[in-house]
């Protein structure tokens, strides 16, 4: 499976600025998601991290390919992947 885009450090930090990143993840994701993501963007992530990531997202993506939705599309930008926002 091949991974979209990912964002990059300055693209994502634009993002979670952005009002429309609250809109699909749970409050808890912005504690620790955002600091796993912000650690493999900056390339000091463990391995295992990494992993997990990526397992996140190829799931999520092939999903979305599937049928893509708003929700599903700020998931993935959540999580780093620069996917295109469907209209809601």
């Amino acid at each position: 499976m091949i991974l979209p885009r990912v964002f990059t450090l300055r693209e994502y930090k634009r993002w979670l600025r952005d009002r429309r990143s609250r809109d699909a993840s749970l409050p808890s994701f912005f504690d620790s998601g955002v600091k796993r993501t912000l650690n493999i963007l900056r390339g000091v992530a463990f391995e295992k991290s990494v992993s997990k990531w990526r397992s996140f997202g190829s799931m999520q993506y092939a999903m979305y390919l599937k049928k893509p939705s708003y929700k599903r599309a700020i998931a993935l930008r959540n999580w780093g992947f620069n996917v295109r926002m469907p209209k809601q």
